[in-house]
Parts: structure tokens; C-alpha cells; sequence
């Protein structure tokens, strides 16, 4: 992003009712307006912080366009100040980049009701009740940074995966097609295993929103063979 859109993220803050904030106002619309402009500016801090991290890293790495990104860095800096101006919290902040969202951002997991009962590749994990799934294998080779599965690797998995939930496991499914979604030559088992689990477990909106998301692809996808 470029540096004046963190500039225009502070005008659509002073806005109480923009596209961008509609949940939130919907959920919370017994909270003063007070409380949503601060909701507001600690959620456009947070972002603007990941762009001042990301900048100041490509200064170093990208060395033939520092001086655009200093420009950016700048941008950052004034739009910051105009955030202490919405709110006195912010205002006490000094931290930037990386110290602000080590501090701030990335203080943990929230907490939950929900427990996962078993990690996905994406960390997100997956929410079943534990007598619903069964691991596939002793070892997760998806817990490794850099795993590559073969076709003759996920072919076995997905058979697996099928016959757990013809067992009464789905969880397995919902979890294989998690790990298996950043994989674009394995996308359409992902969404298969995602559909059969979201079907098995009674969970109709996520398979409602699934179905668009992939119809979404299929468009993109289209135009992007014109």
C-alpha cells in the first residue's frame, strides 16, 4: 500500500456510519460513539503499524526505492499523529512497526469457549467435538514449515479422510481440507473434503459461504483467461 492510504484509512475513521465499519456498528450498537471512534482507531493503528514494519524493512531490502519508501514512513508518521487525536490511549503509545505489534497486537491467543482438538496448517485449528475426529497418521506432516505434498501423498490422504467420515469422524475431512487449501494444485480436494465435512457436521452456513467462495474463484479465474 501506499503511504497516503494510511491518510485515507484516518478519513474513513472520522466517519461513524462507512461500509467498513458497518458490523461493527451493528454489533455494537449500544456502545457511544466515543467508544467506536476509539474501536476504530486502535484497529487503524494496528494496520498502520504492519505498513510503517513493512516499509522500514524494504528500505534495507529494496534499496533501489528507499527513498519511496522513506516518503512512506513519513506518511505513516503524520497519520499517527492524527490518530493520538482520536484517542488518549493511542496518544501514550510510542512504540512503531514491530514494537507496536509485538506489545500491542500480538499478545496471544484470544481468549475462547471454543477448544480446538487439533491444529490446521493455517494455526487456526479446527472446533469439533473430540469423539468426531481421528488423526490420520501418528506423525501431522502438515506441521512442517516447508512441506510439499506429493499427488500420490494427498490421494492417500483424501482416502483416508473419506473413510473417517463414512466412520463418524469428519473432523478429519474439515481438518485435511484446511491444510490442504493453500495448495493450489490440490484446491479442489481442499473445498471437496471442506463441503463433505461441512455437510456431516450440520454446519450449512460455512457451506453456503464455501460454495461462494469458490464460485468466486471460478470467475476469477475466467477473467484471468481472457
Amino acid at each position: 500500500m501506499q503511504g497516503l492510504e494510511a491518510l485515507h484509512l484516518l478519513r474513513r475513521l472520522r466517519s461513524h456510519r462507512t461500509k467498513y465499519f458497518g458490523n461493527l456498528l451493528e454489533i455494537h450498537r449500544g456502545l457511544t460513539d466515543d467508544v467506536l471512534a476509539g474501536l476504530r482507531a486502535h484497529a487503524v493503528r494496528q494496520h498502520l503499524e504492519a505498513l510503517h514494519r513493512d516499509a522500514t524493512n524494504d528500505v534495507t531490502d529494496d534499496p533501489g526505492y528507499a527513498g519511496d519508501y522513506r516518503k512512506r514512513l513519513e506518511a505513516y508518521a503524520r497519520a499517527r499523529e492524527a490518530l493520538a487525536g482520536a484517542s488518549p490511549l493511542l496518544k501514550k503509545r510510542k512504540e512503531t512497526g514491530d514494537a507496536y505489534l509485538d506489545r500491542y497486537a500480538f499478545t496471544g491467543k484470544p481468549k475462547t469457549a471454543r477448544k480446538t482438538v487439533a491444529e490446521t496448517r493455517s494455526k487456526m485449528g479446527i472446533v469439533v467435538p473430540p469423539k468426531k475426529y481421528r488423526p490420520l497418521g501418528k506423525k501431522d506432516p502438515f506441521e512442517g514449515w516447508n512441506y510439499d505434498p506429493k499427488p500420490a501423498e494427498v490421494k492417500r490422504f483424501v482416502a483416508g479422510a473419506h473413510s473417517a467420515a463414512l466412520a463418524g469422524f469428519p473432523g478429519t475431512a474439515l481438518k485435511l481440507g484446511h491444510d490442504l487449501w493453500i495448495y493450489r494444485d490440490f484446491h479442489r480436494d481442499a473445498a471437496a473434503l471442506l463441503d463433505l465435512a461441512y455437510e456431516t457436521l450440520g454446519r450449512d452456513v460455512l457451506r453456503a459461504q464455501l460454495k461462494k467462495a469458490l464460485a468466486w474463484r471460478k470467475k476469477c479465474d475466467a477473467e484471468a483467461r481472457r
